[in-house]
């Protein structure tokens, strides 16, 4: 038992990595942003095709892509507890969403402050790193938290059915995503709060501030 309760809590972390939650946040966001104006469903799904699909291949598979990259020809070992491991990948994955940003931010127009909240989000997580091994992956779901706390109550008359059916759902997420890196001893109880702390007003206050 104890054996199939770690697989399933390395599953969740594997599923609900940090990365993917920016992809996540960008479904969400197109997908509350665009029910006042695209009843039609196939428009619906053409907007989040033209949309999503960019930022899953600059902000999912480019990063991921660098970062195999550079442990396959510059490491002789893939031991994510090591400090300097985590920073050196963390700065790769900044460079990247940052030249994503530069050079794809007209194509990506309505999500950039979003995107832009990310990346700010992720130069705070690599400064905490340098001093304390926070959870990359309670800061992603607490991001999503904070983007959907920032359309309920910032933009209500767009976002309001959406965002407020979505925000339980994310909540009982949350739970299970730090529930499993405490399973695993990947982080300490202060570690994982702290992590959805940080996401949630890192992605909020972003969101206001843009």
């Amino acid at each position: 038992m104890k054996r199939l309760l770690t697989y399933l809590a390395w599953i969740i972390s594997v599923v609900f990595h940090p990365l993917g939650m920016t992809v996540a946040g960008s479904v969400f966001f197109i997908l509350c942003y665009f029910i006042p104006y695209f009843p039609d469903r196939s428009d619906f799904f053409h907007i989040i095709m033209s949309y999503c699909l960019p930022v899953f291949a600059l902000y999912y598979l480019l990063p991921i892509s660098l970062c195999a990259i550079y442990v396959f020809f510059f490491r002789k070992d893939f031991d994510l507890d090591s400090k300097h491991l985590r920073l050196r990948m963390l700065t790769i994955v900044i460079i990247s969403y940052s030249s994503s940003l530069i050079f794809n931010g007209l194509n990506t127009n309505i999500l950039n402050p979003y995107l832009c909240s990310c990346d700010i989000l992720l130069i705070i997580t690599l400064i905490i790193s340098f001093f304390w091994r926070i959870s990359f992956h309670t800061i992603g779901i607490g991001g999503i938290l904070g983007l959907l706390f920032y359309l309920q109550v910032f933009q209500a008359q767009l976002f309001s059915n959406l965002t407020f059916a979505l925000i339980p759902a994310i909540v009982i997420t949350a739970g299970i995503i730090g529930s499993a890196r405490l399973y695993l001893n990947a982080h300490t109880p202060s570690q994982i709060y702290v992590g959805y702390i940080v996401g949630f007003l890192g992605i909020c206050g972003g969101m206001v501030v843009y």
